[in-house]
């Protein structure tokens, strides 16, 4: 599974490390991860964007950069899984 940062501060486990001790913890295996990954980062894209509807046109502006971002990363989750061109 790939992160979606890299920039964790210290001491705050990489989603591997998280998935591993849930693992360990429950007993169980997770499985589908990037599916789930996905999935949460397009329900995210969704609420942001009909979020921002509510806000003045000078925040829409300044607020594009990060939904742009938002997009890419779910863009390259759905190509890692390969499920987008």
């Amino acid at each position: 599974m790939s992160s979606l940062t890299t920039d964790y501060p210290e001491g705050v486990p990489t989603p591997d490390e998280m998935i591993a001790a849930y693992e360990q913890a429950s007993g169980r295996t997770l499985r589908n991860m990037p599916y789930y990954t996905l999935f949460s980062l397009y329900r995210l894209v969704v609420i942001v964007i009909l979020g921002i509807r509510a806000f003045p046109d000078d925040f829409k502006a300044t607020f594009q950069g990060h939904v742009d971002s938002l997009i890419t990363k779910m863009m390259d989750q759905a190509q890692l899984m390969g499920v987008a061109r």
